[in-house]
């Protein structure tokens, strides 16, 4: 199953995180969140990608809510 990504993050930006507030979450840098989103990097590794799943996860379901 291919993930997408960028469309995480941008799930997270819509719920109102910055891309360093999703970084410093995810215990990414700054720039291998921007290489992310830009493509340069596929995915995030280990840990990094369990925390943006599970963020971006939560945040969808929060959004949904709202909704």
């Amino acid at each position: 199953m291919d993930i997408d990504w960028k469309e995480r993050v941008l799930c997270c930006e819509r719920a109102g995180l910055s891309r360093a507030d999703i970084a410093d979450f995810c215990g990414l840098s700054y720039s291998s969140l921007g290489d992310l989103m830009r493509g340069a990097t596929r995915e995030p590794r280990g840990m990094a990608a369990v925390k943006l799943w599970q963020l971006s996860e939560r945040l969808a379901a929060g959004l949904e809510e709202a909704a």
